[in-house]
């Protein structure tokens, strides 16, 4: 795993308080542990949980994404891998009927989006099919370490994602069917302010090209352009499909629309497929105290009438009328602020309220809270109290649970969401 990205992570804890920067340890991160988890996704077949581990304290040579499989509460580190470290968001590609297909993570290290192959594979120990993660283009490295085709970036790769790329999404996300002439696509934001697209195939592969007979993720069919420093969250519009952006820089939420282009290439005169992506302006969040940190998380409803936005200052919610008019524009306008705990960082949607009604879930980092907001109403009808640093969550509808990465405890947080269960919306199990 390549280290060269240490510089930077060094300089990044000692902003944070650190006294000195750790050498990195040449040692594989164990792939069964759980250990400052950031970004989580759940696969939609409800089956297991795909956590990103860090490595922030630098004591590995790289982080991981570990298969935490629900129904043992134990890490499959068989199935797991290892990534750059300083890892964000994780996005994925796929659909209910074949669970997901396509992970995708982002490196602060390595300047980098990987993307990893999930396949199921037969397990007679366990009596079921299980994911196996992959993402290299030969034989299985000893240290199941990401590399080759499957990392689009790097340090001075140009275009690339950006410097400090953190969050990714696919558009359109799962649920959503793509055309013919608008594939699916891989969207990532950099806190350099630097927005990337990537086309993807049926399957969410990136396009590749050989040279030299090695496969080699082709760049020149990703598009990167300048928006706003601080790039933090990305949310895709259910109905117009617009990609939405936070950023902790501003009190702005920015609603950019993505298309396909065709481009031809100076070289041979051949065409390029690639898109092009049109930012509509900015929705303004009036600022109610001063502050140096704003938008962090962004999701919409399941009927894409409201978006939900963690936000810093003050600790809030904003609610966002994102209802389509007439002309099949958005309203883009502020709804409602909700009132929250120290540090609120991600947010869900979920059908959990005592009728099946939508409520909304926030973290809160600093107050080591999960807020639960009734969205119509605008009002915090519960927190549930989990442990030290909840950091991103995701909601599993088969096993009716609220998942939360816990980044200081190295821990994975499960409330129960079922609301005749008679420990609706407590903290019922922290996994590690």
């Amino acid at each position: 795993m390549p280290r060269h990205g240490t510089a930077f992570a060094c300089s990044l804890l000692v902003a944070l308080g650190a006294a000195g920067c750790p050498e990195p340890v040449a040692v594989t991160f164990p792939l069964g542990l759980v250990q400052f988890p950031v970004g989580i996704v759940a696969d939609p077949c409800g089956d297991y949980l795909y956590v990103v581990n860090s490595n922030f304290d630098i004591g590995y040579e790289g982080g991981s994404i570990a298969v935490l499989d629900l129904a043992t509460s134990e890490v499959v580190s068989k199935s797991s891998v290892q990534i750059a470290s300083f890892a964000g968001l994780i996005a994925q590609h796929g659909d209910p009927q074949s669970c997901t297909k396509t992970l995708y993570v982002t490196s602060r290290q390595d300047q980098s989006v990987t993307w990893i192959t999930v396949d199921r594979i037969a397990d007679a120990a366990l009596g079921r099919a299980r994911p196996m993660l992959s993402c290299w283009d030969g034989p299985v490295p000893a240290n199941r370490a990401c590399e080759g085709s499957h990392i689009f970036g790097g340090l001075d790769v140009t275009p690339g994602p950006g410097a400090s790329p953190f969050a990714a999404i696919v558009q359109p996300p799962l649920g959503l069917a793509t055309a013919p002439d608008d594939p699916a696509r891989l969207v990532s934001a950099s806190f350099d302010g630097t927005v990337s697209v990537l086309p993807l195939d049926a399957d969410g592969r990136p396009p590749t090209v050989l040279i030299n007979g090695t496969p080699v993720l082709d760049s020149a069919k990703a598009t990167s352009v300048p928006l706003i420093g601080g790039l933090y969250g990305l949310a895709v519009h259910p109905r117009t499909r617009q990609v939405y952006a936070t950023t902790k820089a501003a009190p702005v939420v920015f609603p950019m629309t993505i298309t396909a282009q065709s481009l031809t290439k100076p070289t041979d005169g051949s065409a390029v497929q690639s898109a092009q992506l049109v930012p509509h302006g900015a929705i303004a969040i009036t600022n109610q105290t001063s502050g140096r940190e704003f938008g962090r998380g962004i999701t919409f409803n399941a009927a894409g009438t409201l978006a939900f936005v963690a936000y810093r200052s003050p600790p809030s919610l904003v609610i966002l009328d994102t209802t389509v008019d007439t002309s099949g524009h958005p309203e883009n306008e502020v709804r409602a602020w909700v009132a929250l705990g120290d540090d609120p960082a991600a947010v869900a949607v979920a059908p959990t309220g005592p009728s099946g009604q939508e409520r909304v879930y926030v973290t809160s980092y600093g107050f080591n809270r999960v807020h639960v907001i009734d969205p119509e109403r605008a009002e915090v009808v519960d927190a549930i109290e989990v442990g030290d640093g909840p950091f991103d969550l995701a909601y599993v509808s088969k096993t009716k649970k609220l998942y939360v990465s816990l980044f200081e405890e190295g821990r994975i947080s499960v409330i129960d969401c079922d609301p005749v269960s008679r420990d609706y919306h407590d903290e019922v199990a922290r996994i590690r």
